[in-house]
């Protein structure tokens, strides 16, 4: 979800506002595929994990919870990161999750063997995702991985990404709500190489979360 300042003429400290479609299933959804991703992502040999405008954690303490070698940096702005300190002292992995207060177009915090970016490169246009990939790069190890989490823009052709009518719907009227409220997109699997060549990146691999309609792309520096 949005959590980062827009460096557009919005004005620093602005968030993106989130479209009906999103915010009508993103509580629930948030916690659902948080749950999805542990289940259908092997996280081995990742021993730090940072969350990129990670809001108040949910999903990387669902991951540390069903990792209990691993440890976390909760990634975003000041005012999100106030707002997560209570969510995180509740938490079993409270020991294992630092915080760290920033902006994302600004820098990333070094040190992680992988980065999630989830539901976030959908609510900037392509010069601001790429800016946002670009500083996850700098701070990706050579063997580090970088985890999008988002919503597949169906295209002829591409087999990569399962999906069914019903989501199909979801994610163009996804779209269109983020093209028009927030000056995002959602974007095909092709359009998505296109940012990651341009950060100096490349898709791995594509693990579908179950039957959600998130799709997870392993991205790697080329």
């Amino acid at each position: 979800m949005p959590t980062a300042t827009s460096p557009t003429a919005s004005g620093p400290g602005r968030r993106a506002s989130v479209p009906p479609t999103v915010a009508a299933c993103g509580s629930t959804w948030t916690a659902t595929h948080a749950a999805a991703l542990t289940h259908c992502y092997d996280f081995a040999g990742i021993k730090q994990l940072v969350d990129v405008g990670g809001g108040h954690g949910e999903l990387l303490l669902a991951v540390l919870q069903a990792h209990p070698g691993m440890h976390g940096v909760l990634f975003d702005l000041p005012n999100v990161i106030e707002g997560a300190h209570r969510r995180l002292a509740a938490s079993t992995v409270s020991q294992r999750c630092a915080t760290v207060a920033g902006d994302f177009f600004g820098g990333v915090p070094a040190g992680g063997d992988a980065y999630v970016l989830s539901w976030i490169l959908h609510d900037w246009d392509d010069a601001s995702a790429v800016r946002i990939l670009g500083n996850c790069r700098e701070v990706l190890p050579a063997n580090g991985r970088l985890l999008v989490i988002e919503m597949i823009l169906p295209a002829p052709g591409d087999t990569r990404t399962p999906t069914s009518a019903d989501i199909t719907r979801l994610v163009r009227k996804a779209d269109l709500d983020m093209l028009v409220v927030t000056g995002g997109r959602e974007r095909t699997l092709a359009e998505y190489d296109e940012l990651f060549a341009k950060a100096d990146l490349q898709t791995s691999r594509i693990v579908a979360l179950d039957s959600l309609p998130w799709t997870l792309i392993e991205v790697i520096p080329r």
